[in-house]
C-alpha cells in the first residue's frame, strides 16, 4: 500500500489525539458523547492495530464521555478547567507536571538538558511553537505533537517511493520514543492516575502509557528490519 500505511495512519491518528487530549480542555474534548471525534480517532486506531487495551480504554473513556453528555456543558468544562490547572499548570506546584524535564533531570527542575535537545530536534526538521505558543518544548503535548510530525513524514516519503526517507524518519521515531517519550511517560502517567480527581484524565494517560509502550517497541522492531513498515 502506498502513501499512508495500515500502520503509519492509525499512529498518526493516536498521536494527534493524545496531544490534543493533554491540552487545556475545550469543547472539543467532550462534545457528542461516546460519538466525540478524538475518542473515535482512538477507538478507530486501537482497532486498526489491534491493541486490546487501547480498545478497551478507548470504550471506556466513550461511555464516561456519555454521562458527561447529559450535563451542562459549561459546567463540565469549568471542571475539568480546574482539574487541568491542578494536576498539569498550578497556581500550587503541579501534581503532575507534564515536562520531561521534571522526571530526567536530578532535583526535578524544568528546562534541563533534554528540554534543550528536543527543542534541537524540532528545529531540525524545520518545526517552531506558534508566536502565540508559551509553554515549555518538552510538555508531553509538544513531544506527542513532534512524533505525529514524523510520522506524518515518514508516510510522505512512502508515498513519493523514497525508501531512504521512509527508514530515516523510521529512526528517528524510534529514537525520539527510546531517549525521550518512553523515558518519562510511565512515571507522568503514574502521577496523573494517583492525583486526578475525575475520571477523564486518566482514561487519557491510560492511553497514551499503552500507546508509547506499542510504538517503542514497533518501531524497535520495523528499526531492526532496515525500515521496512
Amino acid at each position: 500500500m502506498t502513501g499512508f500505511s495500515l500502520i503509519t495512519l492509525p499512529r498518526i491518528h493516536l498521536y494527534v489525539s493524545l496531544c490534543s487530549g493533554f491540552r487545556p480542555p475545550e469543547q472539543i474534548h467532550i462534545q457528542d458523547g461516546a460519538q466525540n471525534r478524538l475518542v473515535t480517532l482512538v477507538h478507530e486506531a486501537a482497532h486498526a492495530l489491534q491493541i486490546d487495551a487501547l480498545v478497551q480504554e478507548s470504550t471506556s473513556l466513550a461511555r464516561y464521555l456519555e454521562t458527561l453528555a447529559t450535563q451542562d456543558m459549561a459546567t463540565t468544562l469549568e471542571a475539568l478547567r480546574v482539574e487541568y490547572n491542578r494536576l498539569f499548570v498550578g497556581p500550587a506546584s503541579p501534581l503532575a507536571h507534564p515536562y520531561e524535564s521534571v522526571y530526567r533531570t536530578p532535583g526535578g527542575w524544568v528546562m534541563g538538558e533534554c528540554t534543550l535537545e528536543v527543542l534541537q530536534m524540532y528545529r531540525e526538521e524545520g518545526l517552531y511553537p506558534d508566536a502565540g505558543y508559551k509553554d515549555l518544548p518538552d510538555h508531553i503535548s509538544m513531544e506527542l505533537e513532534y512524533m505525529a510530525c514524523l510520522c506524518q513524514r515518514e508516510a510522505e516519503a512512502r508515498e513519493r517511493g523514497e525508501e531512504e526517507g521512509v527508514r530515516l524518519y523510521g529512526e528517528k521515531e524510534h529514537r525520539f520514543l527510546k531517549a525521550h517519550l518512553a523515558s518519562w511517560i510511565p512515571q507522568f502517567c503514574a502521577r496523573v492516575l494517583e492525583a486526578a480527581s475525575l475520571p477523564f484524565y486518566p482514561h487519557w494517560a491510560r492511553i497514551a502509557h499503552a500507546f508509547i509502550a506499542w510504538d517503542t517497541e514497533y518501531t524497535q522492531v520495523n528499526d531492526r528490519k532496515g525500515g521496512k513498515r
